[in-house]
């Protein structure tokens, strides 16, 4: 999931964000503060199983939730900080467009810790956000496909570190009061390699793989009803 981002400035304020990812997901989140220079936000991503022609399916389910704090760095700019946990599962198969049928070839579920530190620069009109989020990833499991046997077998690998970093401009022109449409873009990448080997020394290339650097590009509308 990408960073959340916030322009919220004073107590009661809420913002709704719904946005689509290049990569098909789709994305929601709230953030709200409940009292003065306190931050709370939920969020969650979805995408279905679908096939992605010519040769693979990808999908996943997150949800994350933070607490965090804002502080004016003057009249048009503002620093954010929030700390958070989430959840994921994700899938991704092989594909065979002839015959239509899908096999899996990873499938993964973890938890993830995140903190990440943003600055915004705005005005009534339109706002920058720069943010960057560290996120440690627990694995709870992640199997890959083992076409000799035919099944799925457990990798040993249980954490993985990520770094994102993330550009965010918004702008009400064109839009009704209390909306923004905004655009996205970014990277995340791991902090750390991890190699993990099979029976006879080799390494496994999905598990090299499960350590991809992703690409983040992300167009969606923010529903601000409070400022």
């Amino acid at each position: 999931m990408q960073p959340t981002v916030s322009t919220i400035s004073a107590a009661g304020q809420v913002e709704a964000t719904g946005s689509i990812q290049a990569s098909g997901r789709l994305e929601g989140g709230v953030v709200y503060a409940p009292v003065s220079h306190v931050l709370v936000s939920v969020a969650g991503t979805y995408k279905p199983m679908f096939a992605a022609p010519p040769t693979y399916v990808f999908g996943t389910r997150q949800w994350e939730a933070g607490v965090g704090s804002y502080v004016g760095l003057g009249e048009h700019s503002r620093l954010t900080g929030l700390l958070g946990y989430g959840r994921a599962i994700t899938k991704r198969g092989d594909y065979n467009l002839l015959s239509n049928e899908t096999w899996d070839v990873v499938q993964a579920d973890y938890s993830k810790s995140f903190a990440q530190l943003g600055y915004t620069l705005y005005n009534p009109r339109f706002s920058f956000h720069w943010l960057v989020r560290y996120s440690y990833l627990a694995i709870n499991q992640l199997t890959v496909a083992d076409y000799y046997r035919n099944t799925l077998q457990p990798l040993d690998l249980t954490r993985l570190d990520r770094l994102d970093a993330l550009f965010c401009f918004r702008s009400q022109k064109g839009l009704p009061p209390h909306w923004r449409w905004q655009l996205s873009a970014g990277w995340s990448v791991p902090t750390r390699q991890y190699e993990v080997l099979d029976e006879h020394g080799y390494e496994i290339p999905e598990a090299r793989r499960a350590q991809f650097v992703a690409v983040m590009l992300g167009v969606g509308v923010v529903f601000c009803p409070t400022h």
